[in-house]
C-alpha cells in the first residue's frame, strides 16, 4: 500500500471517530428525562382533560406504560397516553362541543385508516392514543414567546402506522412557571383555536373543523 492511500485511510478513519464522538458528545447535550404530566380537570370549560387517573408518568419511573419526557437541550416536551408493550394503558379526553361555525355534520366521523370506531367530532371522546408535544415547552423563550402545540392521536392504541387524527393550535399556548425551576404549566385560554385534521392512507389531510380548546397542563421534569 502506497504512503499516500495510508495516510488518506488514516485522516478517513480520524474523521470518522471524531463524527462518531462529536454524535455522542451532542446526544449527550440533548438528553431525554423522565416527566410527569397533570391536567387541571378542574374547569368544566375545559376541552382536553385526563381520564380521572391523576398525573401520568413517564413508565422509566413508574413502572407504568407511559412515555413523557423532556429533551433537556431544546426544551421539547413529549407524553403518549399508552405505550407500545402497554396492556392496560391511559386515556385523554379530547372534547370538540366548542366548534367555530356551522356544527359539524355528520358528527360521528371514521377513521380513514381503518381503525374501529368513530371520532365524535361534536363532543367528547375518551381516547387510548393521544400524543402531546410542545416543541419548546422548556426552552428558555417560552416564558415569553409560548411554544407551538400539536395532538396527534389514534383512535385504537396504534404503533404502526402512525397518526390517524392531528389537532394543531393555531397560535403558540402560553408557558408559565410551575411551583419548582423544574416545572412549567401550559395553559390555552378560553378563546385558543385549533384545528382538526383527519389523515388518509394518500393525498393530503382533511380539516375537520375549527375548535376552541382551553386547557391546563402542568409538565415536571423528574429526578
Amino acid at each position: 500500500m502506497s504512503s499516500a492511500l495510508r495516510i488518506t485511510r488514516i485522516v478517513l478513519a480520524t474523521a470518522l471517530v471524531l463524527a462518531v464522538i462529536g454524535s455522542v458528545v451532542l446526544a449527550q447535550g440533548a438528553s431525554q428525562v423522565a416527566a410527569s404530566a397533570v391536567f387541571r380537570d378542574t374547569l368544566t370549560s375545559d376541552n382536553i382533560r385526563s381520564d380521572g387517573g391523576g398525573a401520568y408518568v413517564d413508565g422509566t419511573v413508574a413502572g407504568s406504560c407511559l412515555p413523557c419526557w423532556v429533551i433537556t437541550k431544546k426544551g421539547f416536551f413529549f407524553l403518549r397516553s399508552t405505550g407500545g408493550m402497554c396492556l392496560s394503558g391511559r386515556e385523554i379526553v379530547l372534547d370538540f362541543r366548542n366548534w367555530v361555525g356551522s356544527m359539524p355534520s355528520p358528527c360521528g366521523v371514521d377513521d380513514a385508516l381503518g381503525q374501529l370506531g368513530e371520532l365524535n367530532i361534536c363532543g367528547a371522546n375518551s381516547l387510548p392514543d393521544v400524543r402531546i408535544i410542545a416543541n419548546t415547552l422548556f426552552h428558555n423563550n417560552a416564558l415569553s414567546a409560548g411554544t407551538t402545540v400539536t395532538l396527534p392521536f389514534n383512535l385504537v392504541p396504534n404503533f404502526s402506522s402512525g397518526q390517524a387524527f392531528d389537532l394543531e393550535f393555531e397560535q403558540p399556548v402560553a408557558v408559565m412557571p410551575g411551583a419548582s425551576g423544574d416545572s412549567r404549566v401550559l395553559e390555552a385560554g378560553a378563546s385558543a383555536l385549533a384545528e382538526l385534521y383527519m389523515r388518509r392512507p394518500k393525498g393530503p389531510r382533511v380539516s375537520l373543523g375549527r375548535y376552541h380548546m382551553p386547557f391546563q397542563l402542568t409538565a415536571t421534569k423528574l429526578p
